[in-house]
């Protein structure tokens, strides 16, 4: 059964990029916008974002010494810096665009990021926030059998994929999963930290391929394989309502 559940896990590798093609739609034309990414990792997905703003003002954060080479070599300012520990090295009010896009879940402390986001964002700039889904199929379809779940972690030595058989040790230096999201949770975090969320995605559907499954996440997203969340920090005439 492992094997043929790993087979099928396999051969959707095709959801990840679903999923980035829709944190790219979630974002708006502006040239004028400055754009920050938070784990923005060797800034591929942070060019596409851009080159969807159209926007050359663009800033990352990354942990890894390698992806923030890698990044200032695709022409983006960027800094090393622990998200589970910071207060990011930018100004109140700096930004009209945040992106933190499969992060959040790796970081100990999911309150410090939405409040700085919050901090960083101008008044009506938005965030685009994207984690894996803790309620999709595949994780319900493990937790039926009694396995742990593909998208969580027990450890932040090693891997423990469906069953104990499949133990891997890690050699990334960055933590596994610390926390899971639902779409609900997800949306309420932004929420409880002053934000307006304006539109939900799921991306991918296992086991379905990826045509079958944009005809059924309208209907399915909250067991979407991927959550994406836009959320906007009300503008100035609007500062005094309440969340």
């Amino acid at each position: 059964m492992n094997r043929i559940v790993t087979s099928l896990l396999d051969r959707f590798y095709h959801v990840y990029p679903d999923y980035q093609r829709d944190v790219v739609s979630l974002f708006e034309r502006d040239p004028e916008a400055r754009l920050l990414d938070l784990g923005c990792g060797d800034g591929e997905l942070t060019r596409k974002i851009a080159a969807k703003i159209g926007s050359g003002h663009i800033c990352g954060i990354d942990y890894s010494t390698e992806n923030v080479e890698q990044a200032k070599a695709r022409g983006i300012d960027c800094r090393r810096s622990n998200l589970d520990e910071f207060k990011a090295p930018f100004e109140d009010e700096s930004f009209d665009v945040i992106c933190a896009s499969q992060v959040l879940e790796h970081l100990a402390d999911t309150d410090t990021l939405p409040k700085e986001v919050y901090r960083m964002l101008k008044p009506g700039g938005y965030t685009v926030i994207s984690t894996p889904n803790l309620a999709a199929t595949q994780n319900i379809f493990s937790l039926l059998l009694g396995w742990q779940p593909p998208q969580t972690a027990v450890s932040d030595d090693f891997d423990i994929f469906l069953t104990s058989r499949r133990l891997k040790k890690r050699t990334d230096p960055w933590p596994t999963h610390r926390r899971a999201f639902t779409l609900e949770g997800l949306s309420a975090l932004l929420v409880w930290h002053g934000l307006t969320v304006e539109a939900v995605k799921g991306s991918g559907l296992y086991p379905f391929p990826s045509a079958a499954a944009r005809l059924i996440l309208p209907l399915a997203k909250r067991y979407a394989a991927y959550i994406t969340v836009k959320a906007r920090k009300k503008s100035a005439g609007n500062a005094g309502d309440t969340p």
